[in-house]
Protein backbone atom coordinates (compact mmCIF):
# COMPACT_ATOMS: atom_id res chain seq x y z
CA UNK A 1 0.00 0.00 0.00
CA UNK A 2 1.71 3.71 -0.89
CA UNK A 3 0.75 6.52 1.13
CA UNK A 4 2.57 8.85 -0.33
CA UNK A 5 2.67 9.65 -4.55
CA UNK A 6 5.73 12.64 -5.35
CA UNK A 7 2.93 13.60 -8.63
CA UNK A 8 0.36 14.15 -6.60
CA UNK A 9 2.69 16.23 -4.33
CA UNK A 10 3.87 18.26 -7.10
CA UNK A 11 0.21 18.91 -8.12
CA UNK A 12 -0.88 19.55 -4.35
CA UNK A 13 2.19 22.47 -4.39
CA UNK A 14 1.29 23.85 -7.49
CA UNK A 15 -1.96 24.24 -6.74
CA UNK A 16 -0.72 26.28 -3.29
CA UNK A 17 2.15 27.61 -5.27
CA UNK A 18 0.20 31.26 -4.71
CA UNK A 19 -0.89 31.28 -1.63
CA UNK A 20 2.26 29.32 -0.12
CA UNK A 21 5.06 32.44 -2.04
CA UNK A 22 2.27 35.08 -1.21
CA UNK A 23 2.40 33.72 2.43
CA UNK A 24 6.65 33.45 2.55
CA UNK A 25 6.84 36.88 1.18
CA UNK A 26 4.93 38.19 3.62
CA UNK A 27 6.69 36.60 6.03
CA UNK A 28 10.16 37.46 4.80
CA UNK A 29 9.13 41.06 5.17
CA UNK A 30 7.67 41.03 8.54
CA UNK A 31 10.73 39.15 9.87
CA UNK A 32 13.15 41.54 8.22
CA UNK A 33 11.26 44.86 9.49
CA UNK A 34 12.23 44.56 13.04
CA UNK A 35 15.69 44.09 12.21
CA UNK A 36 16.37 47.20 9.86
CA UNK A 37 14.83 48.97 12.22
CA UNK A 38 17.09 48.10 14.91
CA UNK A 39 20.08 48.71 12.59
CA UNK A 40 18.87 51.79 11.58
CA UNK A 41 18.43 52.92 14.89
CA UNK A 42 21.11 54.11 17.33
CA UNK A 43 23.82 54.43 14.42
CA UNK A 44 26.73 56.05 15.86
CA UNK A 45 29.90 54.42 14.11
CA UNK A 46 32.27 56.06 16.63
CA UNK A 47 31.76 53.31 19.36
CA UNK A 48 30.18 49.90 18.93
CA UNK A 49 27.17 48.76 20.87
CA UNK A 50 25.69 46.11 22.68
CA UNK A 51 22.17 45.03 22.16
CA UNK A 52 20.53 42.14 23.77
CA UNK A 53 17.66 40.51 21.54
CA UNK A 54 15.11 38.04 23.22
CA UNK A 55 14.08 34.97 20.60
CA UNK A 56 10.47 36.55 20.91
CA UNK A 57 11.64 39.81 18.84
CA UNK A 58 14.10 37.55 16.35
CA UNK A 59 11.04 36.14 15.31
CA UNK A 60 8.06 38.27 15.86
CA UNK A 61 5.63 36.91 13.46
CA UNK A 62 6.11 33.61 13.80
CA UNK A 63 3.21 32.68 15.77
CA UNK A 64 0.97 34.33 13.50
CA UNK A 65 2.02 32.19 10.63
CA UNK A 66 2.16 29.42 12.46
CA UNK A 67 -1.12 29.50 13.15
CA UNK A 68 -2.81 31.21 9.80
CA UNK A 69 -0.65 29.67 7.20
CA UNK A 70 -1.52 26.01 7.77
CA UNK A 71 -5.07 26.54 7.88
CA UNK A 72 -5.25 28.66 4.89
CA UNK A 73 -3.13 26.03 2.85
CA UNK A 74 -5.88 23.36 4.19
CA UNK A 75 -8.47 24.88 2.90
CA UNK A 76 -6.86 25.89 -0.20
CA UNK A 77 -5.16 21.86 -0.99
CA UNK A 78 -8.11 20.16 0.81
CA UNK A 79 -10.83 22.22 -1.50
CA UNK A 80 -11.22 19.51 -3.89
CA UNK A 81 -13.49 17.96 -0.97
CA UNK A 82 -16.05 20.96 -1.24
CA UNK A 83 -17.01 20.46 -4.68
CA UNK A 84 -18.53 17.44 -6.51
CA UNK A 85 -16.95 17.59 -9.71
CA UNK A 86 -13.28 17.44 -8.53
CA UNK A 87 -13.95 15.16 -5.64
CA UNK A 88 -15.02 12.76 -8.54
CA UNK A 89 -12.20 13.51 -10.14
CA UNK A 90 -9.55 12.62 -6.95
CA UNK A 91 -11.06 9.71 -5.78
CA UNK A 92 -11.33 8.31 -9.02
CA UNK A 93 -7.32 8.27 -9.50
CA UNK A 94 -5.36 5.15 -8.64
CA UNK A 95 -4.58 6.40 -5.02
CA UNK A 96 -5.92 5.25 -1.70
CA UNK A 97 -7.45 8.17 0.62
CA UNK A 98 -4.53 7.55 3.08
CA UNK A 99 -1.93 8.64 0.01
CA UNK A 100 -4.00 11.92 -0.87
CA UNK A 101 -4.36 12.86 2.78
CA UNK A 102 -0.69 12.05 3.65
CA UNK A 103 0.31 13.71 0.34
CA UNK A 104 -1.51 16.74 0.65
CA UNK A 105 -0.22 16.98 4.65
CA UNK A 106 3.37 17.18 3.58
CA UNK A 107 2.74 19.92 1.05
CA UNK A 108 1.40 21.48 3.54
CA UNK A 109 3.73 21.08 5.87
CA UNK A 110 6.70 22.06 3.08
CA UNK A 111 5.28 25.46 2.90
CA UNK A 112 5.24 25.84 6.53
CA UNK A 113 8.36 24.90 6.81
CA UNK A 114 9.56 27.10 3.83
CA UNK A 115 8.06 30.12 5.66
CA UNK A 116 9.40 29.24 9.29
CA UNK A 117 13.18 28.55 7.91
CA UNK A 118 12.79 31.85 6.22
CA UNK A 119 11.14 33.81 9.12
CA UNK A 120 14.31 32.43 11.48
CA UNK A 121 17.49 33.07 9.49
CA UNK A 122 16.63 36.32 7.44
CA UNK A 123 16.99 38.01 11.03
CA UNK A 124 20.19 35.96 11.94
CA UNK A 125 21.89 37.02 8.56
CA UNK A 126 20.16 40.54 8.97
CA UNK A 127 21.40 41.08 12.52
CA UNK A 128 24.82 39.17 11.25
CA UNK A 129 25.55 42.34 8.79
CA UNK A 130 26.41 45.38 10.58
CA UNK A 131 30.10 45.27 11.68
CA UNK A 132 29.61 47.97 14.14
CA UNK A 133 27.21 46.15 16.56
CA UNK A 134 27.27 43.31 18.81
CA UNK A 135 24.14 41.24 19.41
CA UNK A 136 23.92 38.74 21.78
CA UNK A 137 20.80 36.63 21.33
CA UNK A 138 18.76 35.22 24.86
CA UNK A 139 16.78 31.71 24.33
CA UNK A 140 15.94 32.49 27.79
Amino acid sequence: MKFFSFRLYKEAMRQSRAVGILTVVIATLISAFLPVITLFQNRNYDTAFVDFIDIERLVSGLGTVSVFLPIILAVKIFGFLFKRSSSDFYHALPYTRQCLYVTNLVAILSWCAMALVLMVTIPCIAYGIDPHSSYEISFA
